[in-house]
């Protein structure tokens, strides 16, 4: 397969998958928050597309994207990449399925093709790396991408991603997050799975270790996005984030937190307390570095990853989350209660992909961006909801007998916003124009 096939086809396959699984996530979200009485219904629905169908998929694709372009790495075997897509696909579906007729053998199936997904990602990603190494020299390899994407349909633009010897400090921490991150789901996902199978047909929350799934939402994804947001910030923003060993304190807060909690999941509550705290402050570390640098970005004069005003308040506003998310765990917020989740997944996360998107996807899809007003109007409601959503959530918390129907109705207003705001942004770009 030519790099233009590559990077044309299979990555996109993993970002439009992840694109229509957001759209039924960020569905049943507004749903859920209008009408509370729904959670039992669809909330397990929603928990598994939300972190596995939308963020995951998304992640899969960015990786393999990436790693095209800053280094050249393509699996050899283009058909074990669709292998990859089927199955973290598949996984969604079968759970989802198993979740709406109550089948718990489905759901056995499903988490074990769960666990399978990001074993094949690894085996994609060796592959590429021995394949790269068997050339003839790192340069020829290189240069020959480069010479590809200046024929095809991959945007040069996108050539700003590569290497660059005044990244290659805080890129080395960068690439070992996420190399850690994709250990941890292997190991959360197996640990979910191989539980259930021993659960002989008995369905219950307790089937789920909270541990597995506390290593998958802050190891996995988070430190995923920590990683790529390292990698990214200095380039999309040109500006100096910190420096290796600021970036490394981070990383390292990170890790400690995830050994305490996995270590307190099997002796004793205490050290996994002092692991939530500890995650909250590598949080609250993160979102300082970012948010005291962001006012020191330079413009960018070569033409390449241009961002729109509205895309860096992304990055302010998602770095917020971020922190307010570190504080509420050191003052000792539950990581898996719904108000932490909801600053994890959609105040910072998703915030973040719209901050990124709306510089990336231009130059990666070949369109034009959307018009600024729609961007402005999209990010105040994906925003406004989030804020209204965390703060009914963290509300629930405090006092949750408490003014409960003005209480109900700033969530369902929340949901409905963020909602709102999703669809709007998945749906400008099929309506976007194609660039010339």
């Amino acid at each position: 397969m030519k790099t233009s096939e590559w990077i044309g086809v299979l990555p996109k396959a993993f970002i439009i998958l992840a694109f229509c699984n957001f759209i039924i996530g960020a569905i049943l979200g507004g749903l859920m928050a209008s009408l509370p009485q729904l959670w039992g219904t669809i909330g397990a629905i929603h928990g598994e597309i939300n972190p596995y169908g939308w963020l995951t998929m998304m992640i899969y694709g960015m990786t393999y994207a990436v790693l095209s372009t800053s280094a050249g790495l393509k699996p050899p075997r283009p058909a074990m990449v669709w292998l990859h897509a089927c199955v973290a696909e598949a996984s969604v579906v079968v759970v989802v399925i198993a979740y709406l007729f109550h089948a718990f053998h489905l759901l056995q199936a499903g988490l074990i093709l769960q666990a399978l997904a990001p074993v094949l990602f690894l085996a994609n990603i060796l592959s590429a790396v021995y394949t790269a190494r068997r050339t003839k020299s790192g340069l020829q390899a290189s240069e020959q991408v480069a010479k590809n994407d200046e024929t095809n349909t991959f945007p040069a633009e996108l050539g700003f991603l590569r290497p660059a010897v005044m990244h290659k400090a805080t890129d080395r921490v960068a690439q070992r997050g996420t190399d850690v991150a994709l250990m941890i789901f292997i190991l959360a996902a197996w640990w979910t799975s191989v539980a259930l199978l021993f659960r002989a047909g008995v369905w219950t929350d307790a089937a789920f270790p909270q541990s597995a799934t506390l290593l998958t939402y802050y190891g996995w994804i988070a430190g995923t996005v920590l990683s790529v947001a390292l990698h990214l910030y200095p380039r999309f923003l040109n500006a100096p984030l910190v420096n290796a060993k600021s970036a490394l304190i981070g990383q390292v807060l990170w890790g400690a937190a995830l050994v305490f909690i996995l270590i307190g999941s099997v002796w004793t509550s205490m050290i996994f307390t002092i692991g939530s705290r500890i995650l909250g402050v590598a949080f609250v570390w993160h979102a300082l570095c970012y948010l005291s640098t962001l006012h020191r970005r330079r413009p960018i004069t070569d033409g390449s990853a241009v961002m729109p005003l509205q895309s860096v308040v992304a990055w302010y506003v998602s770095w917020g989350f971020a922190l307010a998310l570190g504080i509420s765990l050191v003052l000792g917020v539950d990581p898996l209660s719904l108000a932490a989740l909801h600053m994890l997944f959609l105040g910072w996360v998703t915030t973040l992909v719209y901050g990124v998107g709306y510089s990336l996807l231009p130059m990666f899809f070949g369109k034009i961006s959307p018009d600024n007003r729609v961007i402005t109007a999209q990010l105040t409601c994906s925003v406004a909801g989030a804020v209204l959503m965390v703060a009914s959530l963290l509300w629930m918390n405090i006092a949750p007998a408490y003014g409960s129907t003005a209480n109900q109705v700033v969530l369902g207003v929340g949901g409905t916003l963020a909602a709102g705001g999703a669809l709007i942004f998945l749906l400008s770009w099929p309506l976007a124009r194609n660039r010339l």
